[in-house]
């Protein structure tokens, strides 16, 4: 009974192997498309990758007719596990955040090893809207998102 126990304790806490084999680039492709940041002239613009193996987005802003791109984010896959990358002008280089869960309504991903955020979380939240929330050392931003057809 006990070694049972041990078992089903060690499964449960530590499935990032197991779900890390299970996920495919598959699960994050409802990201492909333009969306827009509710309320503001800023936008997230994914695609796959031409390999299909990855996605890639630039966000950025619209204002008084010029854009600047704000951040660049990758979806990719290192060593059997998913980040999410995340590169923008005020860090040094990219970070790295793992994706810990990812299911068809959405994935959660983090670094605590990173200043702000440490964790970033993408949700469906219905056709064709998405929230995502950044987080870390208290504070929540959260953002609502709408897919442009």
């Amino acid at each position: 009974m006990k070694i049972i126990l041990l078992l089903l304790t060690a499964f449960f806490y530590n499935t990032d192997g197991l779900y890390a084999q299970n996920m495919s680039i598959d699960t994050f492709k409802w990201l492909a498309g333009k969306w827009k940041y509710a309320g503001r002239e800023r936008y997230e613009a994914w695609k796959v990758a031409a390999d299909g193996n990855s996605l890639t987005a630039q966000t950025y802003r619209i204002k008084d007719g010029d854009t600047t791109i704000v951040e660049k984010i990758s979806i990719e896959k290192r060593e059997g596990i998913f980040y999410y990358v995340a590169d923008v002008p005020q860090n040094n280089k990219p970070v790295a955040y793992k994706i810990t869960q990812a299911d068809k309504s959405g994935f959660s991903c983090e670094n605590t090893a990173h200043d702000f955020p440490t964790h970033i979380k993408y949700t469906i939240t219905s056709d064709g809207k998405a929230e995502a929330v950044i987080s870390g050392g208290g504070r929540d931003i959260k953002f609502q998102l709408e897919l442009q057809r």
